[in-house]
């Protein structure tokens, strides 16, 4: 199964919920992450890392044992949505593209944006995606 996270700028919810369900998915799916607004800043299409943005994110998922600082900020796509079985939107809905709202493969999650505040609020963020998605991964299984 794949699962699809999507937040605004692919910074740090939905990196963070990549993260976590690709190490404890344990081979039950593989997640992947892209925003709504990234700015493209290479030929590969890519945004910047997350290290670049907002190293807060990165400390939060170290002192979890997860290593995401050279994940690069990813663009939704079509194609992207298509791929994937599931799709987890972690962002407001006046940022989402019609083609993701009208799905019915999409489900919300209500989570607040760590990017540009500081360590606690992240770890918090943090923490609250852990719960979400192990109940994710437990209603896939």
């Amino acid at each position: 199964m794949t699962i699809l996270f999507i937040c605004a700028g692919n910074v740090a919810r939905s990196q963070i919920a990549e993260a976590i369900f690709n190490n404890l998915s344990k081979g039950k799916g593989v997640a992947i992450s892209a925003g709504t607004k990234v700015v493209k800043e290479n030929s590969t299409g890519e945004g910047q890392k997350i290290k670049d943005k907002d190293i807060n994110i990165v400390k939060v998922m170290d002192e979890i044992g997860i290593d995401v600082s050279d994940h690069r900020r990813k663009q939704l796509t079509p194609k992207m949505f298509n791929y994937a079985e599931e799709i987890i939107v972690i962002n407001p809905s006046e940022n989402i593209p019609e083609y993701v709202k009208q799905s019915s493969k999409v489900t919300f999650w209500e989570v607040p944006d760590p990017l540009n505040q500081n360590l606690d609020f992240a770890r918090t963020t943090r923490n609250q995606l852990q719960i979400l998605v192990s109940n994710l991964i437990s209603a896939i299984s």
